[in-house]
């Protein structure tokens, strides 16, 4: 993002941010002022959606490969919910195979 190499907080200032973050007011307490750290900055700053998507209002793809068609023809529902999907993966007697 800062188009530099970091493979790690270093440690000063891990401890820095640490100590200086008030858990209450939800901010960062710096001598020059408060930096607010909230969902909506987080979202101004790093531009990290802050809203859900309400997936029935997703379009489905027109052009679906045949497997993902006869996959989905498993499951009667639009969206498969996991639980679902687990039941099918613990019940399927193909050990090897991949159509649960």
């Amino acid at each position: 993002m800062l188009s530099f190499n970091v493979s790690g907080i270093p440690a000063k200032l891990a401890h820095h941010v640490v100590d200086h973050y008030n858990t209450e007011e939800m901010a960062f307490e710096m001598s020059c002022g408060s930096i607010n750290v909230d969902v909506e900055s987080v979202h101004d700053l790093l531009g990290i959606p802050n809203k859900g998507i309400d997936m029935q209002n997703i379009r489905a793809y027109e052009k679906l490969d045949v497997a993902v068609m006869a996959w989905r023809k498993r499951y009667r529902a639009r969206f498969v919910a996991p639980m679902n999907l687990t039941q099918s993966i613990i019940t399927s007697d193909e050990a090897n195979s991949f159509t649960f």
